[in-house]
């Protein structure tokens, strides 16, 4: 396999017959150069350091090289299970490309996602959400290939690569070029899926991915500045679509409780809580009744300041005591990372004896629930509109998509745990591998017809994201999806809101709520 840039080549075999106890790691050119010892000291060829600062290996692998050992390092508890988890779904990923790359009847999709967290500075996504990303991602992958519930595996097969662009997404345009470079004319790439969270790189990578016609499928990203790009599909809600089902909620007509509503957003130039609150004052308005309240949110360069949220606490303190219409729902657009120190100052307010509700559009806000008891304490309850909810499905409650329980059969049958479905991430990582091999099955001509057929391409596959719909919607944990022609959000996917905390005045969900589901433009 030879990959080309600038008129150079770099070529290298690959023996699948001779040494299957071998890590296959796929690099490409851009990479190329003198090791790092200092930082990727048992990296092969390929793979580098990111930077001193981050202290990260970066690059692109079929599987094959771990870039979190579990083993050394100073990783606590939680992380190290969660690295060793990761590096059991990898081996079985390096299996499965293994025997897809020995049947020679394959196309390339990259899963472009952090794939390490940083020494240094928050990451964008936990190792926790790693392994959660990596077996949803998987186990589309062994559906895809084994099975026909999205394409005829017998017309084309994926091979997955694993792109680790860093903990804070810093890959940018050099990147890209490598990552394209793993196309070949034999075996193409023809979709990129994942890219990671929604931050102000995660629109430029798209941006140029799209320029290199090369089609993609975004998990986990809702801001909605992304949902206008062509060429960008996503599986997730846009931030207007999570304020859309607080407003069905909130229009109830046995909801009477909360009217009276206060923005809190993160002032820095974030397009997750930017977009966020931008909904918000647009889908909310008529329950916005007090002024926005901002503040300066968490960033790689900047932590939390100490007393970021007191004049923000002392406001909402002031509002609630209002005789006339007092303040009772407080729509948080912050990231969670920030979101636990927002809870602690709630709990020692001086107006703890009003409730309060919280109410937050997030795709992986699952993560406050282990802030349950701190909310009780402090008299508030959050209620929030995520992109799935594995608790309800799993039990079969109303509301749960049509082909739920068969994506959790098949998750579980890869030894893999129920618990790691509850942030959400798997659920959208698969749904964004499924919606990607439907595309692909689709542009493929089977094999019994034509044995000399070639395989799709990148243009291809981007053609077919018009026909998902009607009958061709994609069979998806989260909802029968279907697509516009040249980009945009999922519709016929569900949004269940779930409830973290309580308080007595204010009363729990209904049972048997029906999910808000998007509906098709």
């Amino acid at each position: 396999m030879a990959l080309v840039k600038g008129g150079r080549a770099m070529a290298w075999t690959v023996a699948v017959a001779v040494a299957l106890s071998l890590a296959i790691v796929l690099t490409v050119a851009y990479f190329s150069g003198p090791s790092e010892p200092e930082g990727c000291a048992d990296a092969p060829e390929g793979i580098r350091l990111n930077s001193a600062e981050h202290g990260e290996c970066i690059g692109i692998t079929d599987g094959g090289y771990i870039f979190t050992p579990a083993e050394g390092g100073d990783l606590g508890e939680a992380d190290r299970a969660a690295a060793a988890e990761i590096a059991e779904v990898q081996k079985k990923l390096l299996e499965e490309n293994r025997r897809v790359v020995k049947s020679g009847n394959y196309v390339k999709v990259a899963l472009l996602s952090p794939l390490t967290v940083s020494k240094k500075i928050p990451s964008t996504m936990s190792l926790q959400q790693i392994r959660d990303t990596l077996q949803g991602t998987y186990t589309a992958l062994v559906r895809a290939n084994r099975s026909s519930v999205f394409s005829d595996p017998a017309a084309v097969q994926i091979q997955l690569l694993l792109a680790n662009q860093g903990s804070q997404q810093e890959a940018g345009t050099r990147f890209v070029e490598g990552l394209t470079a793993v196309s070949e004319p034999d075996h193409p790439l023809v979709a990129v899926v994942g890219l990671g969270s929604s931050v102000e790189n995660t629109e430029k990578v798209a941006r140029d991915l799209a320029g290199r016609g090369v089609p993609m499928v975004s998990a986990v990203t809702s801001a909605d500045t992304l949902t206008g790009i062509e060429g960008l599909w996503s599986v997730s809600p846009g931030n207007s679509q999570y304020a859309q089902a607080l407003k069905e909620f909130l229009d109830r007509p046995d909801q009477r409780e909360l009217k009276n509503g206060i923005i809190v957003h993160d002032r820095n130039e974030d397009p997750y809580t930017t977009t966020l609150r931008a909904a918000y004052e647009t889908v909310l308005d008529s329950y916005v009744r007090y002024p926005s309240q901002d503040y300066a949110g968490s960033t790689a360069e900047q932590p939390l300041a100490p007393n970021a949220f007191r004049p923000v606490i002392d406001n909402l303190c002031a509002a609630t005591g209002r005789q006339d219409d007092p303040l009772d729902v407080v729509f948080f657009a912050g990231r969670l990372a920030d979101f636990e120190v927002f809870a602690q100052y709630l709990d020692e307010r001086i107006c703890r004896q009003d409730p309060l509700t919280v109410m937050v559009g997030a795709t992986g806000f699952a993560g406050a629930e282990k802030y349950g008891d701190l909310l009780k304490g402090a008299n508030v309850t959050v209620v929030y509109a995520t992109s799935s909810d594995s608790q309800s499905w799993g039990a079969g409650e109303k509301g749960t998509p049509r082909h739920y329980t068969d994506f959790q059969k098949a998750f579980l049958s890869h030894g893999f745990d129920a618990a790691d479905l509850r942030d959400g991430y798997a659920i959208a990582h698969h749904d964004a591998l499924a919606t990607a091999a439907t595309a692909i099955g689709l542009a493929a001509i089977p094999r019994k017809q034509d044995t000399s057929a070639r395989l799709p391409t990148p243009q291809d596959v981007k053609a077919q994201f018009s026909r998902l719909n009607l009958a061709n919607v994609v069979r998806a944990a989260s909802g029968e999806l279907s697509f516009e022609p040249s980009g945009g959000r999922a519709a016929g996917r569900s949004i269940p809101l779930r409830q973290v905390g309580s308080n007595s005045q204010v009363p729990a969900l209904p049972e048997g709520l029906t999910p808000y589901v998007v509906p098709a433009p």
